[in-house]
């Protein structure tokens, strides 16, 4: 006599099987698209320092605080001096992280006189010739620490500073500099 079809037990093994290869894919896919973020991210600073420097070679100088118009009040790189100034001139748009908790990349200027707000430190100085750019990842990267209680730092995230003349103060001095 010949047997047709498949026993419960060969259907529950064949089920459960497909259960842990499901989990597994899911697993992999949540973390390649962490990976993916974190990725975009980097790019994004890269033109953002690139619409920057080209900025400077044209004026001489990076944009200051109050050139800014109260730049890190107003959410970082949405304010509408960077707008008006990089966009679209030195970049078509300013990109934002895709962090919910913060959606924008944070930017201080560097130069001789400076003053500190919110353990921020923001240049008053009409010339700054540097700036620094803060960036949270999801993932660690080179450089980027977990540290909740640094005020830049978001809970959960991975953060390091960025720029041009970034060791000269901006923000903590154990935030890291992204390598």
């Amino acid at each position: 006599m010949k047997r047709r079809g498949f026993t419960l037990i060969e259907l529950l093994v064949v089920v459960a099987i497909i259960g842990i290869l499901a989990t597994v894919v899911v697993v992999n896919l949540s973390s390649s698209q962490k990976k993916a973020r974190d990725a975009k991210r980097t790019s994004d600073i890269a033109a953002l320092q690139q619409s920057l420097d080209l900025d400077y070679v044209d004026n001489g100088k990076f944009p200051s605080y109050f050139e800014a118009n109260g730049y890190e009040a107003s959410g970082g790189f949405g304010n509408s001096y960077v707008t008006g100034y990089l966009v679209p001139k030195y970049i078509g748009t300013i990109p934002v992280p895709n962090i919910a908790a913060r959606n924008y990349y944070q930017y201080s200027a560097l130069g001789t006189t400076e003053r500190t707000t919110n353990s921020q430190t923001f240049v008053d100085a009409q010339s700054p010739q540097g700036y620094g750019v803060l960036v949270n990842y999801e993932n660690q990267i080179r450089g980027s620490v977990s540290n909740a209680t640094s005020a830049p730092c978001l809970s959960g995230y991975f953060c390091c500073k960025t720029g041009t003349g970034v060791n000269s103060g901006a923000w903590t001095t154990d935030t890291p500099i992204c390598q």
